[in-house]
Protein backbone atom coordinates (compact mmCIF):
# COMPACT_ATOMS: atom_id res chain seq x y z
CA UNK A 1 0.00 0.00 0.00
CA UNK A 2 1.17 3.23 -1.13
CA UNK A 3 1.58 6.34 1.29
CA UNK A 4 0.95 9.79 0.34
CA UNK A 5 4.57 10.30 0.16
CA UNK A 6 5.78 7.07 -1.36
CA UNK A 7 4.27 7.82 -4.92
CA UNK A 8 7.40 8.26 -7.38
CA UNK A 9 6.88 12.02 -9.38
CA UNK A 10 6.58 11.06 -13.20
CA UNK A 11 10.06 13.04 -15.30
CA UNK A 12 9.11 14.61 -18.02
CA UNK A 13 10.79 13.20 -21.15
CA UNK A 14 13.07 15.03 -22.86
CA UNK A 15 13.04 15.70 -27.12
CA UNK A 16 10.39 13.17 -27.91
CA UNK A 17 7.25 15.33 -27.26
CA UNK A 18 4.87 16.96 -29.33
CA UNK A 19 3.24 20.43 -28.59
CA UNK A 20 0.20 20.13 -26.90
CA UNK A 21 0.69 16.48 -25.43
CA UNK A 22 1.72 17.88 -22.03
CA UNK A 23 5.45 16.85 -22.70
CA UNK A 24 8.00 20.34 -22.06
CA UNK A 25 10.40 20.70 -25.20
CA UNK A 26 13.87 21.87 -24.22
CA UNK A 27 14.95 25.33 -25.13
CA UNK A 28 18.14 26.29 -24.32
CA UNK A 29 19.74 29.58 -24.64
CA UNK A 30 20.92 29.44 -27.96
CA UNK A 31 17.78 28.78 -29.06
CA UNK A 32 15.67 31.86 -27.82
CA UNK A 33 18.96 34.35 -28.52
CA UNK A 34 18.55 32.74 -32.21
CA UNK A 35 15.06 33.71 -32.56
CA UNK A 36 15.08 36.92 -30.99
CA UNK A 37 18.16 37.37 -33.43
CA UNK A 38 16.35 36.63 -36.74
CA UNK A 39 12.84 38.68 -35.39
CA UNK A 40 15.40 41.75 -34.60
CA UNK A 41 17.14 41.49 -38.41
CA UNK A 42 13.72 41.10 -39.84
CA UNK A 43 12.32 44.29 -38.25
CA UNK A 44 15.79 46.17 -39.20
CA UNK A 45 15.06 44.39 -42.93
CA UNK A 46 11.27 45.80 -42.69
CA UNK A 47 12.48 49.17 -41.75
CA UNK A 48 15.26 49.94 -43.97
CA UNK A 49 13.00 48.91 -47.18
CA UNK A 50 10.17 51.75 -46.00
CA UNK A 51 13.14 54.52 -45.01
CA UNK A 52 14.37 53.81 -49.15
CA UNK A 53 10.76 54.24 -50.33
CA UNK A 54 10.36 57.35 -48.49
CA UNK A 55 13.88 58.48 -49.33
CA UNK A 56 12.86 57.75 -52.83
CA UNK A 57 9.79 59.78 -52.59
CA UNK A 58 11.38 62.58 -51.13
CA UNK A 59 14.27 62.70 -53.69
CA UNK A 60 12.21 62.66 -56.59
CA UNK A 61 10.13 66.02 -54.86
CA UNK A 62 13.34 67.39 -53.74
CA UNK A 63 14.15 68.03 -57.68
CA UNK A 64 10.73 68.70 -59.08
CA UNK A 65 10.23 71.45 -61.36
CA UNK A 66 7.11 74.08 -61.43
CA UNK A 67 7.09 76.06 -64.21
CA UNK A 68 4.90 79.35 -64.29
CA UNK A 69 3.79 81.57 -66.82
CA UNK A 70 2.95 85.16 -66.01
CA UNK A 71 1.93 88.33 -67.82
CA UNK A 72 3.36 91.87 -66.18
CA UNK A 73 2.89 95.39 -67.91
CA UNK A 74 4.12 97.81 -65.62
CA UNK A 75 4.52 101.22 -67.15
CA UNK A 76 8.64 102.29 -67.55
CA UNK A 77 9.88 98.70 -67.25
CA UNK A 78 9.94 95.47 -68.89
CA UNK A 79 6.56 94.35 -70.11
CA UNK A 80 5.18 90.65 -71.53
CA UNK A 81 5.02 86.85 -70.82
CA UNK A 82 7.57 85.97 -68.32
CA UNK A 83 8.56 81.98 -67.82
CA UNK A 84 9.85 81.09 -64.54
CA UNK A 85 11.05 77.19 -63.03
CA UNK A 86 10.04 77.90 -58.92
CA UNK A 87 10.51 74.51 -58.64
CA UNK A 88 13.70 72.75 -57.01
CA UNK A 89 14.89 70.93 -60.09
CA UNK A 90 15.67 71.82 -63.79
CA UNK A 91 12.76 71.41 -66.39
CA UNK A 92 13.76 69.35 -69.28
CA UNK A 93 10.90 71.00 -72.13
CA UNK A 94 9.24 68.21 -73.95
CA UNK A 95 7.01 69.95 -76.28
CA UNK A 96 5.32 73.48 -76.28
CA UNK A 97 2.60 75.04 -78.12
CA UNK A 98 1.45 78.96 -78.86
CA UNK A 99 -2.59 79.13 -79.83
CA UNK A 100 -4.22 83.00 -81.00
CA UNK A 101 -7.39 83.43 -80.99
CA UNK A 102 -8.18 80.15 -80.16
CA UNK A 103 -6.35 78.29 -83.20
CA UNK A 104 -3.37 76.27 -82.73
CA UNK A 105 -0.23 77.36 -84.59
CA UNK A 106 1.33 74.99 -86.94
CA UNK A 107 4.70 75.23 -85.44
CA UNK A 108 5.93 73.87 -82.47
CA UNK A 109 7.00 76.79 -79.47
CA UNK A 110 9.66 78.43 -81.26
CA UNK A 111 10.95 80.92 -83.52
CA UNK A 112 8.76 80.49 -86.43
CA UNK A 113 5.93 80.67 -84.46
CA UNK A 114 7.25 83.83 -82.33
CA UNK A 115 7.89 85.40 -85.73
CA UNK A 116 4.68 85.21 -86.90
CA UNK A 117 3.08 86.41 -83.51
CA UNK A 118 5.35 89.90 -84.18
CA UNK A 119 3.85 89.40 -87.69
CA UNK A 120 0.24 90.11 -85.93
CA UNK A 121 1.59 93.44 -84.66
CA UNK A 122 1.22 96.58 -87.34
CA UNK A 123 4.31 98.41 -88.55
CA UNK A 124 3.65 101.80 -86.02
CA UNK A 125 4.08 99.00 -82.73
CA UNK A 126 7.59 97.90 -81.51
CA UNK A 127 9.00 94.56 -82.43
CA UNK A 128 8.63 92.71 -79.18
CA UNK A 129 12.38 90.66 -77.87
CA UNK A 130 11.94 87.07 -77.86
CA UNK A 131 13.19 84.03 -76.02
CA UNK A 132 12.44 80.50 -77.77
CA UNK A 133 13.31 76.89 -77.19
CA UNK A 134 12.91 73.65 -78.64
CA UNK A 135 12.36 70.15 -77.43
CA UNK A 136 14.42 68.92 -75.42
CA UNK A 137 15.78 72.33 -73.73
CA UNK A 138 16.44 72.32 -70.17
CA UNK A 139 15.53 75.36 -68.03
CA UNK A 140 17.53 75.43 -64.90
CA UNK A 141 15.99 75.34 -61.24
CA UNK A 142 15.26 79.28 -61.14
CA UNK A 143 15.04 80.15 -64.34
CA UNK A 144 13.01 83.49 -64.92
CA UNK A 145 13.08 85.33 -68.90
CA UNK A 146 10.88 86.92 -70.24
CA UNK A 147 9.27 84.89 -73.70
CA UNK A 148 8.00 87.84 -75.35
CA UNK A 149 8.43 91.64 -74.38
CA UNK A 150 9.02 94.91 -74.65
CA UNK A 151 11.22 97.44 -72.50
CA UNK A 152 10.59 99.87 -71.48
CA UNK A 153 6.40 99.74 -71.21
CA UNK A 154 4.39 102.48 -72.47
CA UNK A 155 1.05 101.76 -71.87
CA UNK A 156 0.15 104.14 -75.36
CA UNK A 157 2.75 102.86 -77.65
CA UNK A 158 2.31 99.64 -77.04
CA UNK A 159 -1.33 99.22 -76.29
CA UNK A 160 -1.37 96.64 -79.49
CA UNK A 161 1.28 94.61 -77.87
CA UNK A 162 -0.68 93.96 -74.63
CA UNK A 163 -3.64 93.06 -76.69
CA UNK A 164 -1.48 90.27 -78.29
CA UNK A 165 -0.30 88.93 -75.29
CA UNK A 166 -4.38 88.47 -74.28
CA UNK A 167 -4.87 86.90 -77.30
CA UNK A 168 -2.55 84.03 -76.51
CA UNK A 169 -2.40 80.58 -74.72
CA UNK A 170 0.89 78.82 -74.14
CA UNK A 171 1.08 75.26 -73.61
CA UNK A 172 4.25 73.47 -72.34
CA UNK A 173 4.48 70.01 -71.85
CA UNK A 174 7.88 69.69 -69.48
CA UNK A 175 9.70 66.55 -67.40
CA UNK A 176 11.56 66.59 -64.39
CA UNK A 177 15.10 64.42 -63.92
CA UNK A 178 12.83 61.59 -63.16
CA UNK A 179 11.14 61.71 -66.27
CA UNK A 180 7.81 62.97 -64.11
CA UNK A 181 5.71 64.82 -66.38
CA UNK A 182 3.80 68.09 -66.16
CA UNK A 183 1.67 70.41 -68.00
CA UNK A 184 1.44 74.13 -68.37
CA UNK A 185 -1.30 75.47 -69.97
CA UNK A 186 -1.58 79.68 -69.76
CA UNK A 187 -3.68 82.19 -70.73
CA UNK A 188 -3.85 85.88 -70.24
CA UNK A 189 -5.55 87.04 -67.18
CA UNK A 190 -6.47 83.02 -66.25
Amino acid sequence: MAGIGSARPSRPRKGRGRAGDGDELPVDANTVVSVVATVVALAALGFTIQQTRVTRVHNRLSVRPVLQLAEGFRVGQRAGVVLRNVGLGPARIVSGEVWLDGRKCDEPFGKPVIDGLRDELSAGQRRPSAVTFSAGAVLATDYDSFLLSVEPYDRDEDAEFARLIWRLRIVIVYESLYGDRDVLDWSAGR
